[in-house]
């Protein structure tokens, strides 16, 4: 199994109906003694007929200033048909990185490092369990 495909069955461990969800939509979980972890549907878009979700999945926390800070907030984008979900991007406190640049394209190295990364976070987030405890669908 690819790594996209593994991604794409531990989004769909933590989040079943994800595929039905509109773009908006807000799904918070907790597990025992661990950081909320945050769920938020960016969009869902159809191109060639082919539908792909973008969501970012983070862990925050709140900064004694009252900002909250990333730890870490990742993009992540879905392609069902495929059954394939792969990193967009990576954020915590001290940077921000992207997987397809605008000019150039594709990072194979960023890629290969963020969905490695994205893998081992969801399979944490498994071993922890994780479990929904606010949803909010009230999309477009």
């Amino acid at each position: 199994m690819s790594i996209k495909a593994e991604i794409y069955e531990h989004l769909l461990m933590l989040a079943p109906d994800l595929q039905d969800l509109r773009p908006g939509a807000y799904c918070r979980y907790q597990a025992e003694g661990m950081m909320d972890l945050s769920l938020d549907v960016l969009g869902v878009y159809t191109a060639g007929g082919e539908i792909s979700i973008t969501i970012a999945l983070a862990h925050n926390y709140t900064h004694p200033s009252g900002d909250l800070i990333p730890d870490p907030d990742m993009e992540i984008r879905i392609l069902p048909k495929h059954r394939l979900a792969e990193a967009l991007s990576y954020q915590d406190i001290y940077n921000y990185r992207v997987v397809y640049e605008a000019q150039s394209g594709p990072n194979a190295r960023e890629m290969a490092g963020q969905n490695c990364f994205l893998l081992s976070w969801l399979k944490n987030i498994s071993a922890q369990g994780y479990r929904l405890v606010e949803l909010r669908d009230n999309g477009e």
